[in-house]
């Protein structure tokens, strides 16, 4: 929450947005809001159908939800799965594209994009944790060489386990919209 107080403060001071951590099922409010943004996180609940759905009751008529979804375009080898979870400590996406939709049945897809994503060169990840490392160095005054070497090397080996992973997922962004008016049950027209 520190970095997105950060970040906030130093690239859109004005926008007005609160963040809480909190455990999201538990979360309550009497607000209603206009968006609900999961980024890439919704998958990291352990009912994410039921997060969505918990979700959706804190947005107004219209609200809109921005999420990220990791899905498979080809099988993950296991030996691969395995050595991510020991990396992430979680275990990869291993769903299809249209598995890892069926959450959004009956919301109406306002805008999607799908995403190949092609495995970086070893330059192109040392430049990654690079920079991401002396930003956060020098943002949380950090000098120390040992503890720059152990931030960066971590970094790394979460890029180059990603890297990894990238033949076999893509991703998409999405935004989906809540109108109580068709929410669960959307009609389609039939020609």
């Amino acid at each position: 929450m520190k970095a997105a107080n950060y970040n906030k403060k130093m690239y859109a001071p004005k926008i007005k947005i609160k963040y809480m951590h909190q455990d999201g099922y538990k979360f309550k409010s009497n607000d209603k809001f206009t968006h609900v943004i999961f980024g890439a996180a919704l998958r990291f609940f352990p009912d994410p159908e039921l997060m969505l759905k918990k979700a959706l009751t804190f947005l107004r008529d219209d609200g809109n939800i921005l999420s990220t979804e990791f899905y498979t375009v080809k099988p993950i080898p296991k030996n691969l799965i395995t050595k991510a979870q020991k990396v992430f400590n979680i275990t990869p996406t291993e769903v299809p594209y249209k598995e890892v939709m069926k959450i959004y049945k009956g919301l109406e897809v306002v805008y999607e994009e799908r995403n190949i994503i092609v495995q970086e060169t070893a330059d192109e990840l040392a430049h990654y944790c690079t920079s991401t490392i002396d930003r956060a160095c020098k943002m949380l005054k950090i000098d120390d060489k040992k503890v720059y070497k152990s931030m960066y090397d971590r970094l790394y080996k979460i890029k180059e386990m990603s890297n990894l992973l990238r033949p076999y997922q893509n991703y998409n962004v999405l935004v989906t919209r809540y109108r109580k008016s068709i929410y669960p049950n959307r009609f389609i027209e039939l020609f």
